[in-house]
């Protein structure tokens, strides 16, 4: 173990994924292995010199990584998605593949186009196959690569393992990486700690708890601070507008670590929250659920008070209400414990039934 800093503990972006890369390709002992590994292991294996028609680039046309590989007069141009800890949005996959066939798709010389999905965060079975669904959206499928391909933080290791101990670079990320993967497997394990909860794998274990293996939820990030939410119900009107979503979701929030010497750290805690939005005119309806919802949380907190549950609630909308939060059941974290995550998941699905009932009969 290096006696110095390792740069990857503070340099913990995407952009440093998107660099990493870059010098792989462009290093001349790791750039064939790097692509017979990962690109071509299941296609031709690349045996002789190749050419960069286009070298690797960051962020081109908002790809994180960008490169075309020229082998035996074939072009096999290759769009790398890189992910810390979030996950694919806004269509990014079809976006930048459409993108790219387009730059190709009166080129003789095209081969293959291939996509690689790298990620250095927890990978949930969920988001490969988003992913994947994504990328068979994608039209001239023909032109592509039959299947994304995944890179893990695992995978990236165990590749740089051959190379780490003749660059100090390659050493530094080894061992950056042999930590984070050290660490997913606590957060995968202990999910129910409070230090798992502040991280998407564990707020991912908590839905999967809840809701099963195949269940879905949605992961973003505020700052540095990692969350989570899973909707529950969403109602619209005629138009398809949404009136008021019930939903769970993980509060990155400022908690006071150490009274005396003032350490503050961000805690995330879960809670149920029902929103509603300007669409919504039934002010007199919206008062009448909010009593309601009160109600029936008074009534579960009463049954388990055990388990430590606050119940905080907004005014209830005016009638120049104009989108906001209606409620929200916040869990106390003072008396933490091993199974306090357990307990609280076990309530909501509770209070989530009692409530949707409410709101079916209205």
């Amino acid at each position: 173990m290096n006696n110095y800093p390792n740069i990857f503990d503070y340099a913990t972006k995407e952009f440093t994924q998107d660099a990493m890369i870059c010098w792989l390709l462009n290093c001349k002992e790791t750039c064939l292995p790097f692509l017979n590994t990962f690109i071509f292991k299941n296609n031709a294996e690349i045996k002789g010199d190749i050419k960069f028609e286009c070298e690797p680039k960051r962020q081109i046309n908002r790809i994180d990584v960008y490169v075309n590989i020229e082998y035996n007069g074939r072009y096999y141009p290759i769009i790398f998605e890189n992910k810390t800890n979030t996950t694919v949005h806004d269509k990014q996959i079809e976006r930048y593949c459409e993108q790219v066939y387009k730059w190709f798709k009166d080129n003789s010389k095209l081969d293959k186009i291939f996509l690689v999905y790298f990620k250095t965060g927890y990978m949930f079975d969920k988001e490969k196959k988003l992913v994947e669904e994504e990328y068979n959206k994608i039209e001239n499928k023909q032109n592509f690569c039959h299947k994304p391909i995944f890179i893990s933080a695992e995978d990236m290791k165990g590749f740089i393992f051959t190379y780490k101990d003749k660059y100090y670079l390659l050493e530094d990320y080894y061992n950056y990486l042999e930590k984070l993967i050290n660490e997913q497997k606590k957060y995968f394990e202990k999910w129910y700690e409070p230090d798992s909860l502040s991280k998407h794998i564990g707020q991912g274990r908590f839905f999967q708890e809840l809701f099963g293996e195949d269940t879905d939820w949605l992961e973003a990030n505020s700052g540095s601070v990692e969350y989570s939410y899973k909707n529950l119900i969403v109602y619209t009107d005629k138009d398809d507008k949404t009136l008021f979503t019930l939903l769970y979701r993980f509060e990155p929030r400022w908690k006071r670590k150490d009274k005396q010497n003032k350490q503050s750290n961000y805690v995330s805690q879960p809670y149920l929250q029902l929103q509603l939005y300007r669409n919504n005119k039934n002010y007199d309806k919206n008062n009448e659920w909010h009593e309601k919802v009160k109600k029936i949380a008074n009534e579960i907190i009463e049954e388990n008070s055990e388990w430590e549950i606050d119940f905080k609630t907004a005014k209830p909308p005016k009638n120049n209400y104009n989108g906001a939060e209606v409620f929200r059941i916040t869990f106390s974290d003072d008396k933490n414990d091993s199974l306090h995550a357990q307990n609280v998941a076990k309530w909501l699905n509770q209070c989530s039934l009692k409530l949707q009932k409410v709101f079916s009969s209205e």
